[in-house]
């Protein structure tokens, strides 16, 4: 072998082609075109398959990038780096700040493909990239039911293409919806039942308060003065006045403290926020829990001792 072989650069590797354009450049080169058509054809193919290449790149590079972001989110690490855009070698002041300059992206987007990625798994969410899924459309499939759900995560791991994607969401969406039109008109035909159902108790109850009423009337006792003995229960009923309002004006402290705690940081306001729908919950079981009672012994007091209240206004004029 002459030197001059020796210095001979080596072949460039050949280009890879997409495996669909391959089938297509087979197909053509069996077909009655001419020699630079089939070389349009391969040329096609080397460039669709360096997108694709690209497109599985940009995916991986998402997925990795997610992982650094909740373990720097975790270890709270962006504290002692340096942000090298201050000009003055100060360190990052804040999560925010860090995750635009180092990942190029917002806090909130970063945290929205976190929770896009822990919502459908790993490989439906390469997929869901991979072919150019919206945020809506993820705030859609975290909508569904469980088991709706996993058909939609199954689908993106065989492979599904955005627009087979969006029009399953579509429809199961729909059905949705007219579950729960039909579940909300079933509620409410229940609960016009229930009204009607109370609605004939209390008239039976306001006839025999009637009756017993008519009855005590003709009965012969001997005078009491019932003002003077009623001065108990009317201090009674003042005292619980008291202590209702005072029990109000309690809740509403506690709603203001409450609302006047602000989070320092992202994994501070996570929390915070667990705490705050703790407190909602007991105070929204506290309203639902007096309001009932408050509504039901209201509507037995309007058939009892208003109506009696009432009867004897009406007969002292």
């Amino acid at each position: 072998m002459s030197n001059n072989e020796l210095d001979r650069p080596a072949p460039a590797p050949a280009a890879e082609i997409s495996p669909t354009f391959e089938a297509r450049l087979v197909t053509a080169q069996d077909s009655a075109i001419t020699p630079a058509q089939a070389d349009e054809v391969f040329a096609a193919g080397i460039d669709i398959g360096r997108l694709e290449a690209m497109d599985f790149v940009a995916t991986i590079a998402t997925s990795s990038m997610l992982a650094v972001f909740e373990n720097i989110k975790k270890s709270k690490a962006w504290r002692h780096l340096h942000n090298p855009q201050s000009g003055d070698g100060r360190h990052f002041s804040s999560l925010e700040e860090f995750c635009e300059v180092k990942f190029g992206k917002s806090y909130r987007r970063l945290r929205e493909l976190s929770s896009n990625r822990n919502a459908i798994g790993q490989e439906a969410f390469e997929q869901a990239e991979r072919i150019g899924l919206r945020q809506v459309d993820y705030n859609t499939i975290k909508a569904l039911p469980a088991p709706k759900q996993e058909l939609i995560k199954e689908a993106l791991e065989e492979g599904a293409t955005k627009e087979d994607l969006q029009r399953a969401l579509r429809e199961l969406a729909a059905a949705d919806q007219k579950e729960i039109e039909s579940l909300t008109a079933r509620a409410e035909k229940a609960e016009e039942a229930a009204e009607s159902a109370e609605a004939q108790v209390a008239r039976k109850d306001s006839k025999i308060n009637e009756l017993d009423r008519k009855l005590n009337a003709r009965k012969v006792v001997a005078y009491t003065d019932w003002p003077e003995a009623f001065k108990g229960l009317i201090a009674q009923a003042q005292q619980a006045k008291r202590e209702l309002l005072n029990a109000v004006d309690a809740l509403a402290v506690i709603r203001q403290d409450a609302m006047q705690v602000q989070a320092e940081s992202p994994a501070e306001e996570e929390v915070l926020g667990r705490a705050w729908i703790a407190l909602a919950d007991e105070m929204q079981d506290i309203f639902a829990i007096a309001g009932g009672k408050l509504e039901k012994e209201a509507q037995v007091f309007d058939n009892t001792l208003q109506a009696v209240a009432d009867d004897h206004r009406e007969g002292s004029k």
